[in-house]
């Protein structure tokens, strides 16, 4: 006949094991959120390095407009062009590698630490472990291949150029160290769960610190994956922030963009573009909650409303475009030569031209 306490000492190790594999499963959830959020992370710096480009993309077709126009020519001589944002590649290095920039005698080497560093990209997305034991000796070959193509270049032809690429290699091997130890030590604690569970252990004692050693370990990578967790977060948060006013920014952009080039067709047009009335508004400094208002030619804030000086009429064009006319001076507000604002022309001009955004409750004006 079994006692309670035998029957008690059978089931403890059945118990132990259904722990442990809800231990494992919660790694595994971790360890499935965080690839999520890695991936979910490079597609924002994606978009990122994305914006960049297309708002490069529009100011140089801002510059080349301009440069149509005679008064625009002059700016663009004496002003700089615009440079293309130079980004990381996987956020490895700082500096990209450019062929077209490494003397022929150092192109050799230069490819194979390329070659090198397209092999670590795979690494990164390596999801098997057969596959990241695969790749990283791929990479190890390729690193030592890299390794002699700099030791062959002579440092004293051109030290610069041999600096820059040691420097480049010695920055891709240390993050692929970082990704083996990344990798071993999450093998190991996988593995932990099968050796444990395949242990014969015989006693009470050796059972439950096995058992609280394997929890100990699971525990101590979930707090690791948290804390990667957060920060991955806090940085994404970081970039969705850049993301937004880079998205602001581009829109202006366009808007400006599609300003110029609608003034370069009125220009070739015989006949001016077309306005009508649309409504009268009052306009309000969102800062300080004052108004816009007159003084002779010279716009200014005021705290009081007046019916007459702080009223303005809205006269459309098919473009969309419109001007402010003052309902008393009668005058439309613009920009002076100077580029400060000023209500003292008689007619819609282009300095005279005003966008806003679809809400006019709360639009900028441009």
């Amino acid at each position: 006949m079994i006692t309670s306490a035998e029957s008690k000492s059978q089931e403890l190790p059945e118990e132990y094991l259904d722990a442990q594999r809800a231990a494992v499963e919660a790694v595994h959830v971790g360890r499935e959120a965080l690839e999520q959020t890695d991936r979910q992370g490079e597609q924002l710096l994606n978009t990122s390095r994305l914006a960049d480009q297309t708002k490069y993309a529009l100011e140089k077709s801002s510059r080349l407009l301009r440069g149509m126009t005679w008064s625009g020519l002059v700016q663009n001589v004496f002003s700089r062009d615009f440079k293309s944002p130079a980004s990381s590649i996987d956020g490895i290095v700082e500096k990209p590698i450019l062929i077209e920039e490494i003397p022929p005698f150092a192109k050799a080497a230069a490819q194979a630490i390329l070659n090198y560093q397209a092999n670590l990209t795979i690494l990164q997305t390596c999801e098997s472990y057969e596959q990241r034991d695969m790749c990283q000796l791929i990479c190890k070959e390729m690193f030592e291949a890299a390794a002699k193509e700099l030791d062959l270049l002579r440092v004293d032809s051109n030290p610069t150029v041999v600096q820059h690429l040691s420097r480049h290699l010695a920055k891709l091997h240390q993050y692929q160290k970082d990704i083996s130890e990344k990798h071993n030590e999450l093998q190991k604690k996988s593995n932990a769960f099968e050796s444990i569970s395949s242990a014969n252990q015989t006693g009470l004692s050796d059972q439950q610190e096995g058992h609280l050693t394997f929890l100990a370990s699971n525990l101590a990578e979930l707090n690791i994956m948290a804390g990667s967790l957060y920060e991955s977060i806090e940085q994404q948060n970081i970039i969705t922030q850049q993301l937004q006013e880079k998205s602001d920014t581009i829109n202006e952009e366009t808007k400006a963009v599609t300003r110029r080039a609608d003034r370069l067709v009125q220009n070739k047009n015989w006949m001016p573009a077309r306005k009508k009335f649309e409504k009268w508004v009052s306009i309000k400094h969102v800062e300080s909650g004052r108004y816009v208002s007159i003084s002779k030619t010279s716009v200014v804030l005021v705290d009081a409303f007046h019916p007459e000086t702080c009223v303005y009429g809205v006269w459309m064009r098919e473009n969309g475009l419109f001007g402010l006319k003052n309902k008393f001076s009668n005058r439309f507000v613009g920009q002076t030569m100077l580029g400060s604002l000023a209500c003292s022309s008689s007619i819609f001009g282009q300095r005279e031209e005003w966008q806003a955004d679809e809400n006019w409750n709360e639009s900028t004006l441009l």
